[in-house]
């Protein structure tokens, strides 16, 4: 039994500002030299609005230390940068807060010059997960070096310019990047002749036959083109499906977006675990970057718990932020009376009572999951109503976020800037900088090469005969 729902045109925040990067949304075009003047004006506009919104700079010693480190990256300014190039170093510059933060960043602009390869970040290396249609790689491929890089120095190289909170963050959002020309460049990873070498290992064909080495080199191609396989075929951004021989419902949500027609799917998706019996419910968030944390109420309407935990907020206001979020000097005064930490809420409760689900709860996660779709699987965690199966989340479960966007007056730059610290359900489990999972299931080559999903597959054998 499945059940597919149509997209909708609704965005998130965190989708808004991972599109950000690698999109040409700028008053100038990525190739175009700028002048010392219009970065060193930009640069300047962006240190003091981060100063002056982000809640880790609230205080004045602090503020003063992150101006001094971030005023120093102006001496990186050269004359022939260009827009790409200085996008790069505006994210240096948010990266030198005192305190990691995923969600502050700046949107990088490519110059649209790709390889004819896509990777993967796994347990067990870089590999190859898609490739162009003649290049002699395969997916599954490991990677030795790329551009004469190790899987662990492109890691390190890539760490100034990805904003994160932990390096599983910093693996997602590298593997997307480094097959553009761009970021390959400031890795200087590209030979003088405009290529890139790159080494990889194949496992035997057979058992018992030995590993092969490939050593290619790749040039770039221009993204529109068809040189490169687009992307895996997209799902809907939300779906369910029953699987009876496994006693199991799986739902997939892959963006943090409260709609109606959302609702109505959790709805459907609980009639039918409880119409069918299955005892095993298995929630998907490894692809959710995050958006509206509300989505979560959905789900918990057919939960067993009457009242939860939830997290607690403190907000820093600011010109910016009174200006975008409509706040007044009332509500200022009451937030300042107002409780911070994480506090008891009373759960929604299904309009059957006979469609709470008292079987074994799963969320899946995995490096992708950040922001509100962490959210999700933390609240659930923290409150023990649910078993974290898979791989460490890309955000930490108490952190900062709901950001306010800003674009720079000279080169058009888009960046944000978090207004808000969160502080998850049961503080007593931090520090962390991750949702760990309570099973570790990761994925690897091998899975890749198989097309297997370990994590579902996991689900699915657990209890069964």
């Amino acid at each position: 039994m499945m059940r597919i729902l149509r997209r909708t045109g609704l965005s998130v925040p965190l989708a808004i500002l991972v599109s950000i990067c690698l999109v040409r949304v700028c008053f100038a075009r990525a190739e175009d030299v700028l002048t010392i003047e219009q970065m060193q004006t930009d640069l300047r506009v962006l240190i003091d609005t981060v100063s002056a919104v982000h809640p880790a700079l609230a205080d004045s010693s602090a503020r003063s230390a992150f101006k001094s480190r971030a005023e120093e990256l102006l001496e990186l300014i050269e004359p022939s940068m260009s827009l790409s190039a200085f996008s790069l170093l505006a994210a240096r510059v948010v990266n030198a807060l005192p305190e990691a933060d995923g969600h502050t960043m700046v949107g990088l602009v490519s110059d649209q010059w790709v390889l004819p390869v896509r990777f993967r970040w796994l347990s067990d290396g870089l590999v190859i997960s898609l490739v162009e249609g003649d290049t002699p790689l395969r997916q599954g491929d490991l990677v030795i070096t790329l551009g004469g890089l190790t899987p662990d120095e492109l890691l390190e190289g890539l760490r100034p310019y990805i904003s994160a909170e932990n390096e599983h963050w910093i693996r997602n959002r590298g593997e997307r990047l480094i097959n553009y020309r761009f970021m390959l460049d400031a890795l200087r990873a590209i030979a003088e002749d405009g290529t890139v070498d790159i080494v990889a290992r194949r496992p035997g064909d057979a058992p018992g036959t030995s590993d092969v080495e490939l050593r290619l080199t790749l040039a770039f191609a221009p993204l529109s083109s068809d040189a490169i396989v687009p992307p895996q075929s997209e799902r809907p951004w939300f779906g369910w499906r029953i699987e009876p021989e496994h006693s199991l419902g799986v739902f997939w949500l892959d963006r943090c977006d409260d709609t109606e027609e959302y609702r109505t799917a959790v709805d459907e998706f609980f009639t039918a675990v409880h119409d069918t019996g299955v005892r095993k419910v298995a929630i998907d968030v490894r692809r959710n970057t995050g958006g509206n944390s509300q989505v979560i109420d959905a789900i918990l309407r057919y939960l067993p718990a009457n009242t939860i935990r939830t997290y607690g907020g403190r907000i820093r206001f600011s010109p910016q932020a009174n200006a975008q979020r409509g706040y007044t000097f009332l509500m200022r005064l009451i937030n300042l009376f107002s409780a911070k930490g994480p506090r008891a809420v009373t759960t929604p409760r299904p309009s059957d009572p006979r469609h709470i689900f008292t079987g074994d709860l799963y969320v899946l996660t995995s490096n992708q999951t950040g922001s509100s779709g962490m959210w999700l699987a933390v609240v659930l965690s923290d409150n023990w109503l649910a078993t974290i199966v898979g791989e460490p989340t890309g955000g930490a479960p108490s952190g900062y976020g709901d950001i306010l966007t800003f674009q720079l007056p000279e080169t058009g730059l888009r960046f944000a800037v978090s207004h808000k610290q969160w502080i998850r359900p049961d503080p007593t489990r931090d520090p962390t900088d991750t949702l760990m999972p309570d099973f570790f299931i990761p994925t690897t080559a091998e899975d890749i090469r198989a097309s297997r999903d370990p994590q579902l597959d996991w689900i699915r054998a657990v209890g069964s005969p």
